[in-house]
């Protein structure tokens, strides 16, 4: 089975970042300036968390550059093309989650899963809305 995957400009994806986050509710997507290779994308969830200590971070390559797209919109970050995938991805912060015997743990599937499932419903919720 192959997952989801969203090919996004750089742009579109600062937008949703500052869609998705919700300051009120602690919930924070921030999305890095772009390197020649990639993006980061952190996330923190929780609104203890002032300092980012759980906050999770996240890798995605950009694919290819699309010229007339950052002329379009007269923004070199338009034309950047991000690649969204599990596939894609490369942890770079991790959370840490305590077990039954307080024991801090890390938890792989539980941190992509935190990021990424509310992410993908907006994107799926955009990509409908076409």
């Amino acid at each position: 089975m192959i997952d989801q995957c969203y090919l996004v400009s750089v742009l579109d994806l600062r937008d949703i970042c500052r869609e998705l986050s919700n300051p009120l509710e602690g919930i924070d997507y921030h999305l890095s300036k772009p390197s020649s290779d990639g993006v980061l994308i952190r996330f923190n969830d929780d609104p203890k968390d002032v300092l980012n200590l759980n906050a999770l971070c996240f890798a995605f390559p950009i694919i290819t550059r699309v010229p007339g797209l950052a002329l379009l919109h007269k923004r070199e970050e338009a034309g950047l093309m991000v690649c969204l995938s599990v596939y894609t991805m490369t942890p770079t912060q991790r959370g840490f989650y305590p077990d039954e015997k307080g024991q801090l743990l890390e938890d792989h599937e539980g941190d992509w899963n935190r990021f990424w499932q509310p992410l993908a419903a907006f994107l799926v919720k955009e990509h409908e809305s076409l």
